[in-house]
């Protein structure tokens, strides 16, 4: 199970994410879209269905691998293959442009591996500047994260890399 609590770079990047891919999440997992819900749902909502979403979207990759479909480790063949099908084109894009980056995110996070998270960052750059949705800070913060992360005396820096993500 992934842990629930949201990181800085996780809310930027689920903001962001959420307008990018609003045409698969709004059928996938919003979970207003039925008006069963009174109260607009949390962040942590949010992040385990994404992360539900993920998984069962690999998994059913995975699954059409075993039955003779196209693999996974040769990705290029894979998204072409995947183009044939509008639905699995969207699900392709959406597993391979964001929701492995995320997991990964996720579960670097949880095992504070400080330094894949400073990968992540400079990854999502090219996303976190979203004017539609008026999401414009989300890019100077993750460089500025990635400045502070390299910018620290060694001393201060082995500091905050061993207490990054650790909560009390």
């Amino acid at each position: 199970m992934l842990q629930t609590h949201g990181t800085s770079a996780s809310v930027a990047g689920l903001a962001c994410v959420a307008h990018l891919w609003r045409g698969v999440l709004q059928h996938t997992i919003h979970p207003c879209a039925d008006g069963q819900h009174a109260t607009r749902p949390s962040f942590n909502d949010y992040d385990f269905a994404m992360c539900i979403l993920i998984e069962g979207v690999a998994q059913y990759f995975i699954e059409l691998e075993a039955s003779g479909g196209p693999t996974l480790a040769l990705l290029i063949p894979f998204m072409a293959s995947c183009a044939v099908n509008v639905d699995l084109e969207w699900l392709s894009h959406f597993l391979c442009d964001f929701g492995f980056m995320y997991w990964d995110m996720r579960q670097s996070v949880r095992g504070n591996e400080s330094a894949t998270i400073d990968l992540i960052w400079r990854e999502a750059v090219s996303f976190m500047h979203i004017d539609e949705s008026h999401k414009t800070q989300y890019a100077p913060m993750a460089i500025m994260r990635i400045f502070w992360s390299r910018a620290l005396s060694p001393e201060l820096s082995a500091i905050y890399h061993r207490h990054r993500t650790q909560y009390r």
